[in-house]
C-alpha cells in the first residue's frame, strides 16, 4: 500500500467526521428556525420591575448530541488507525494494544517502548512526543479524549448559551413622545460573546425599571449558541467551533506522520 493509500484511509475518518459537523451545524440551524427561546414578562410585586425571564419553549434535540458523539469518535479513531498504519509501515504487526497514545506529561523511558505504538518506526515516536497536550498548540487532543470517554459511556451533553444579543426591546419613539425609556440587561457580562451562562427556562435577563417603560407591545430577540456542558475542559464552548478546531487538530496531526506511511 502506498503512502497516499494510507493517508487517504487515516483521513476518511476525519472526512467522516467532518460530514457529521456539517450534520450539527444543520440541527441546530433547524433548531434556531423553531424559535425555542422567547422571553416572558413578570411583574416583580415588591419594586414594580418588569422582569424578562427566558421562556423556553422546546429541548436541544437528542439528535445532536448523537451526532456530536459520532464526529468525536471518528476523529479519535482517525489517530488510532493512524497508529496501526505507522505500525505496519514500519513491518510488524498491529496487535489489540495499538492506539494513538495520549497523555499529559512526557513518558519516564522511551516513548517507542509503549505497548500502545509497540513496533512504529522510532522516528515516528519522538514525532508523538511532539503533539501531546503537553506540548504547544496541542492542548485540545486532552478535550477530544475526555470527549470520546464520555460519549462511550453516556450522551455528551449540550445545552443553549446566551450570546451578547441577548434580548432587544423595540421601542416605538412615537408612541413614547420621543422620550427614551430604560432597560437594564442583567449581568451582561455573563451574557458576552465569550461567555459560559446557559440559557434555561426562567433565567433573567433584563429587567424594566418601573414606571420608565409605557404599555406597549414588546419584541425580543434572544441570541443564542449550543454549546457543550461537560466536561470542564470544554464547558460553556460552542459545540460547531469546537468540533472544527478538532477536526482541523487532527488533520495537522495525521499530516505530520505521512513520511512514515
Amino acid at each position: 500500500m502506498s503512502a497516499a493509500d494510507s493517508l487517504a484511509k487515516v483521513r476518511a475518518k476525519i472526512k467522516r467526521a467532518n460530514k457529521h459537523i456539517q450534520d450539527a451545524k444543520s440541527i441546530i440551524e433547524a433548531f434556531r428556525n423553531t424559535d425555542p427561546y422567547g422571553v416572558r414578562v413578570e411583574i416583580d410585586l415588591e419594586s414594580g420591575h418588569k422582569i424578562q425571564r427566558v421562556h423556553q419553549r422546546a429541548p436541544v434535540p437528542e439528535e445532536l448530541s448523537l451526532v456530536i458523539g459520532d464526529a468525536v469518535h471518528n476523529l479519535r479513531s482517525a489517530l488510532d488507525h493512524l497508529a496501526w498504519q505507522l505500525v505496519e509501515k514500519n513491518g510488524n504487526t498491529p496487535d489489540r494494544h495499538t492506539c494513538f497514545p495520549i497523555y499529559d506529561a512526557p513518558k519516564v523511558g522511551k516513548a517507542a517502548a509503549n505497548p500502545k505504538i509497540k513496533g512504529i518506526n522510532p522516528a515516528a515516536a519522538t514525532i508523538l512526543e511532539t503533539v501531546q497536550p503537553y506540548q504547544a498548540g496541542y492542548g485540545n487532543l486532552r478535550m477530544l479524549h475526555d470527549l470520546d470517554i464520555i460519549d462511550k459511556h453516556r450522551l455528551v451533553l449540550v445545552a443553549a448559551i446566551g450570546l451578547s444579543s441577548i434580548a432587544s426591546p423595540v421601542i416605538d419613539m412615537q408612541k413614547t413622545g420621543g422620550q427614551a425609556v430604560t432597560f437594564q440587561i442583567c449581568s451582561p457580562q455573563a451574557f458576552g460573546p465569550d461567555s459560559s451562562a446557559m440559557l434555561e427556562d426562567g433565567t433573567i435577563i433584563g429587567a424594566v425599571i418601573a414606571g420608565m417603560m409605557p404599555e406597549q407591545d414588546q419584541k425580543f430577540n434572544l441570541s443564542f449558541d449550543i454549546a457543550f456542558c461537560d466536561p470542564q475542559i470544554v464547558k460553556g464552548k460552542p459545540v460547531i467551533e469546537v468540533l472544527a478546531q478538532l477536526a482541523q487538530l487532527v488533520d495537522g496531526v495525521v499530516s505530520q506522520f505521512a513520511a512514515h506511511l
